[in-house]
Protein backbone atom coordinates (compact mmCIF):
# COMPACT_ATOMS: atom_id res chain seq x y z
CA UNK A 1 0.00 0.00 0.00
CA UNK A 2 0.78 3.42 -0.54
CA UNK A 3 -0.43 7.33 -0.12
CA UNK A 4 -0.76 8.71 -3.34
CA UNK A 5 -2.63 11.57 -2.22
CA UNK A 6 -4.64 13.99 0.61
CA UNK A 7 -6.64 16.73 0.26
CA UNK A 8 -9.14 18.19 2.89
CA UNK A 9 -12.02 20.55 2.57
CA UNK A 10 -13.53 23.46 4.61
CA UNK A 11 -16.53 25.54 4.75
CA UNK A 12 -16.60 28.81 3.29
CA UNK A 13 -17.93 30.41 6.75
CA UNK A 14 -15.08 31.40 9.06
CA UNK A 15 -15.91 32.99 12.12
CA UNK A 16 -12.76 34.05 14.63
CA UNK A 17 -13.92 33.03 18.36
CA UNK A 18 -14.48 36.19 19.70
CA UNK A 19 -16.85 36.87 17.24
CA UNK A 20 -18.96 33.58 17.86
CA UNK A 21 -18.74 34.37 21.40
CA UNK A 22 -19.90 38.08 20.92
CA UNK A 23 -22.94 36.66 19.21
CA UNK A 24 -23.84 33.90 21.55
CA UNK A 25 -23.74 36.57 24.71
CA UNK A 26 -25.96 38.66 22.25
CA UNK A 27 -28.65 36.04 21.66
CA UNK A 28 -28.60 34.58 25.31
CA UNK A 29 -28.11 38.02 26.98
CA UNK A 30 -30.05 37.69 30.42
CA UNK A 31 -30.48 33.85 30.47
CA UNK A 32 -27.21 33.43 31.23
CA UNK A 33 -26.37 33.85 34.69
CA UNK A 34 -22.67 33.69 34.82
CA UNK A 35 -21.99 35.28 31.24
CA UNK A 36 -18.14 35.38 33.08
CA UNK A 37 -18.08 31.80 32.99
CA UNK A 38 -18.98 31.95 28.90
CA UNK A 39 -16.15 33.91 28.35
CA UNK A 40 -13.46 32.02 30.23
CA UNK A 41 -14.54 28.87 28.52
CA UNK A 42 -14.23 30.60 24.98
CA UNK A 43 -11.21 31.68 26.08
CA UNK A 44 -9.83 28.00 27.15
CA UNK A 45 -10.80 26.61 23.81
CA UNK A 46 -7.74 26.08 22.19
CA UNK A 47 -8.79 28.05 18.91
CA UNK A 48 -8.47 31.10 17.18
CA UNK A 49 -11.59 30.81 15.13
CA UNK A 50 -14.20 27.71 13.73
CA UNK A 51 -15.67 27.22 10.45
CA UNK A 52 -19.54 26.79 10.25
CA UNK A 53 -21.89 24.77 8.09
CA UNK A 54 -23.91 27.95 7.18
CA UNK A 55 -23.80 31.63 8.07
CA UNK A 56 -23.95 32.34 11.69
CA UNK A 57 -27.32 34.43 11.27
CA UNK A 58 -29.10 31.47 9.59
CA UNK A 59 -28.74 29.48 12.97
CA UNK A 60 -30.73 32.29 14.77
CA UNK A 61 -33.54 31.18 12.33
CA UNK A 62 -33.81 27.26 12.96
CA UNK A 63 -36.42 26.02 15.28
CA UNK A 64 -35.09 22.53 15.70
CA UNK A 65 -31.99 21.55 16.27
CA UNK A 66 -32.56 18.42 14.12
CA UNK A 67 -32.38 21.53 11.06
CA UNK A 68 -29.08 22.39 12.05
CA UNK A 69 -28.07 18.80 12.01
CA UNK A 70 -29.73 18.38 8.56
CA UNK A 71 -27.51 21.47 7.11
CA UNK A 72 -24.15 20.35 8.67
CA UNK A 73 -24.67 16.85 7.31
CA UNK A 74 -25.28 18.25 4.13
CA UNK A 75 -22.03 19.98 4.28
CA UNK A 76 -20.40 17.54 5.53
CA UNK A 77 -20.86 15.57 2.48
CA UNK A 78 -20.17 18.21 0.33
CA UNK A 79 -16.86 18.85 1.92
CA UNK A 80 -16.40 15.15 1.30
CA UNK A 81 -16.94 14.98 -1.99
CA UNK A 82 -14.27 17.96 -2.87
CA UNK A 83 -11.95 16.60 -0.35
CA UNK A 84 -12.16 13.25 -2.95
CA UNK A 85 -12.37 15.17 -5.99
CA UNK A 86 -9.51 17.11 -4.85
CA UNK A 87 -7.05 14.20 -3.84
CA UNK A 88 -8.13 11.98 -6.96
CA UNK A 89 -6.84 14.88 -9.44
CA UNK A 90 -3.74 15.75 -7.09
CA UNK A 91 -3.11 11.77 -8.24
CA UNK A 92 -3.91 11.76 -11.73
CA UNK A 93 -6.53 8.97 -10.42
CA UNK A 94 -10.00 7.99 -11.52
CA UNK A 95 -12.12 6.37 -8.35
CA UNK A 96 -12.72 3.05 -10.09
CA UNK A 97 -8.49 2.55 -9.77
CA UNK A 98 -8.32 2.26 -5.87
CA UNK A 99 -7.57 -0.28 -4.29
CA UNK A 100 -8.37 0.68 -0.77
CA UNK A 101 -9.94 4.40 0.49
CA UNK A 102 -8.90 5.58 3.91
CA UNK A 103 -10.25 8.47 6.11
CA UNK A 104 -8.09 10.20 9.09
CA UNK A 105 -9.18 12.81 11.26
Amino acid sequence: MRIVSAASAFPQHYYPQEELLGTLQEIWGDQIESPHVLRRLHSHVGVDGRYLALPKEKYLTMKTWGEANHHWIRTAQELGQCAITDALATAGLQGRELGAFFLFR
